[in-house]
């Protein structure tokens, strides 16, 4: 990632003509606060395939594309930071904006920014360190939509850019035998709802690969499903109940015949 944006550099320093970064894992970095406690992904060397309570089974680690489930029995904060999701498309990843659509439910928080780590003369990110702190700041800092393709971008914060997406949850304490589940889902199709929006431009005109946007849509809700499954069994008359039942019928039994009687 970082290698990209230094090649850019040394070619528009010297010059000479920008190459195309093919994106060939579309899934590039990524970080989970669980609770206060922040996993982060690949500049770490950490695994995600160890973080408490997240469920990956659903989600491709290639594309960056699929479904995050994290459960607990518990209340709390979940967070999910995610960078860099082309699904295997080529185009240069710092030539990216950010879209919201809708508005986020109570208790959850959101952020569109650069990683912290790629800060440039555009834009200064605090993604990572407010998805660290818990404190997602609900604001989308790549608008973007001026091309950064040749890396001479120099329009400030309408720069398209290095664009990275995230979620939280503040959970409340499920009721007693249930459980929080969080769904975070990462697809290339508009959800429902409030969601986050990753634009890879298209970028033909300019030499590129892409004759149109390659969008990412970031979503996710908080269930709180039944710990069983299926209506409640029926409830068992106890045998006093049953006593009371049989002599009530037996009294309408012998009513009904002496009306038949007369």
């Amino acid at each position: 990632m970082r290698r990209g944006l230094c090649v850019a550099s040394f070619l528009v320093t010297f010059g000479l003509s920008p190459v195309v970064f093919a994106d060939s894992v579309g899934f590039q970095d990524w970080g989970f606060n669980v609770n206060g406690t922040f996993y982060c992904g690949v500049d770490c060397g950490s695994s995600i395939n160890t973080v408490p309570g997240v469920d990956l089974s659903g989600f491709d680690q290639t594309t960056g594309l699929g479904t995050i489930t994290y459960s607990t029995t518990a209340g709390g904060y979940f967070g999910a930071w995610i960078f860099d999701i082309n699904n295997i498309t080529s185009g240069p990843f710092y030539n990216q904006y950010g879209v919201t659509s809708g508005s986020p439910a109570s208790g959850q928080t959101w952020q569109i920014d650069i990683p912290d780590y790629l800060s440039d003369s555009n834009h200064t990110g605090d993604i990572i360190s407010n998805a660290t702190a818990g404190t997602l700041d609900n604001t989308n800092h790549i608008p973007g939509t001026a091309s950064d393709y040749f890396t001479t971008c120099s329009t400030g914060s309408n720069c398209n850019d290095a664009t990275s997406l995230a979620l939280a949850f503040s959970l409340p304490a499920p009721p007693a035998g249930d459980q929080n589940v969080v769904t975070v889902i990462l697809s290339q199709t508009a959800p429902s709802g409030f969601y986050l929006e990753q634009v890879l431009p298209a970028d033909s005109s300019l030499g590129g690969p892409n004759t149109t946007d390659v969008d990412v849509f970031m979503s996710g809700r908080v269930t709180t499903p039944s710990a069983g499954s299926g209506p409640p069994p029926p409830t068992i008359p106890e045998p006093g109940s049953l006593f009371l039942l049989g002599t009530g019928v037996a009294l309408l039994g012998l009513k009904f015949r002496r009306r038949v009687a007369r």
